[in-house]
């Protein structure tokens, strides 16, 4: 009797043990930002970051919307970002060391008295040992954005080769450009979107290709004009030969994010297919590629609860097909926002960052992830509370990771974030390894 009493209670204390895994399960699964919001508390932080760096520029002056590449012969990292200086707008560049500090800085297009070149873009060739920078600007009669490039030598701007016209259109505003080398060819493709200038009403995404001389190899034409297409990114894979561009655009009533896949020519090869379509919104694609069987597609996504934005991520295989299905790269309660990701083909991993709100101000997280999808872990690299951090550019290889932040005067450790008076904006790096 004694052991059939001990068997009966084991046996309705596992049924009860049973009943709330089961009911713990369905409410996990139910809240996935829960459940990631303690895998986050558990993953161990970066220990490899450096410490935060001031790159740029004047304190009176604010500097936004950074990009950044790799020169891997000389071990070395260019960025360029707009401008706002006393005199008006430019386009400006920095050299940095390895430790992420700059010691080299200089403009690159002319200063305007209007806000003229905003968006810059850049490239490295490394086999001419020099970069593309592309950006969007105002006609003389500032009617029109148009697109324009500059070649700069790798130690700075000579200027024996002016900024030069990419892309101009009758009656439309180019905007947003974006560059890519192709490493085979020792060429370039610079891709856009197109608005109509009274409307400002999307249109198409355009590109053109060119020589590495800056000779046209083909004319300004268009990937795609159905949907209102906006915000292109593109990534060149050399395995491939091949070319692969994403942008958001409007899907089941509301924008998703869609690619297409080049050729070395920019024709289009087959038809624009759907990365992310979700319910809600998809928004700000940015691609990667490992230069090999991967590229990695990622973008704010708000399919989970509309206005709470989260970072999403996608797979494609070395020929620009989609692998796997959509996964969540930052879901927590907070908003993440504007992602940016670069590839290590040795290690076959990625890391992406990102903008995210907290209760001090915007700041700068990353996740790193291998090809599989699977996390290594998630770290702050800028915090919020002095200044907001933003629009972190995507980190090159070896990554160093820089944004623009603002704030009001304050000391801090880190003099990369110690501001002047004015609240302005400046360029910051940190670097990860």
């Amino acid at each position: 009797m004694f052991i059939r009493r001990v068997f009966l209670l084991t046996f309705f204390i596992s049924i009860l043990i049973l009943a709330i895994g089961i009911a713990s399960g369905a409410t996990n699964a139910a809240n996935p930002k829960e459940d990631h919001f303690k895998l986050n508390q558990l993953t161990a932080p970066a220990s490899h970051l450096g410490p935060e760096n001031r790159i740029c520029c004047g304190n009176e002056h604010d500097q936004r919307r950074p990009a950044m590449a790799y020169n891997r012969n000389h071990q070395e990292y260019m960025i360029v970002s707009y401008q706002a200086l006393n005199a008006g707008g430019s386009i400006g560049g920095a050299r940095l060391g390895l430790d992420g500090y700059a010691f080299s800085h200089f403009l690159l297009s002319e200063i305007n008295s209007y806000d003229c070149c905003l968006y810059p873009d850049v490239a490295y060739n490394g086999l001419n040992d020099e970069y593309l920078v592309v950006w969007q600007q105002y006609n003389s009669n500032q009617s029109k954005w148009e697109i324009y490039g500059l070649f700069v030598p790798w130690n700075g701007p000579d200027f024996v080769r002016p900024p030069f016209l990419i892309a101009g259109w009758s009656s439309m505003n180019l905007k947003v450009p974006k560059v890519a080398w192709n490493s085979y060819r020792n060429e370039y493709m610079v891709v856009w979107h197109t608005e109509n200038a009274a409307s400002n009403l999307l249109l198409g995404i355009g590109r053109r290709r060119l020589g590495a001389d800056g000779s046209f190899l083909s004319n300004a034409d268009y990937i795609t004009q159905s949907n209102y297409p906006g915000f292109p990114d593109l990534a060149y894979n050399p395995a491939a030969d091949q070319y692969v561009v994403v942008w958001a655009q409007i899907g089941n009533y509301y924008l998703d994010i869609y690619g297409g896949k080049l050729s070395r020519e920019g024709a289009l090869q087959g038809s624009v297919f759907p990365i992310g379509e979700a319910v809600n919104e998809q928004q700000f694609p940015a691609i990667a590629t490992n230069e090999q069987n991967r590229y990695l597609v990622v973008w704010q996504d708000d399919r989970l609860d509309a206005g709470d934005w989260d970072i999403y991520g996608q797979f494609l295989d070395g020929g620009g097909n989609l692998s796997g299905g959509n996964f969540w790269v930052d879901i927590s309660t907070q908003d993440e926002t504007h992602p940016a990701v670069a590839a290590n083909g040795a290690s076959r991993r990625y890391l992406i960052v990102y903008q995210k709100g907290t209760a001090g101000g915007e700041s700068i997280w990353a996740s790193h992830i291998n090809e599989d999808a699977e996390f290594l872990n998630w770290f702050e690299v800028s915090p919020g509370g002095l200044g907001d951090s933003t629009h972190p550019p995507p980190p090159p290889t070896p990554p160093a990771i820089s944004w623009p932040t603002s704030g009001n005067r304050g000391a801090r450790g880190q003099a990369a974030i110690s501001t002047g008076g004015c609240g302005c904006r400046m360029q910051c790096s940190r670097r990860w390894q």
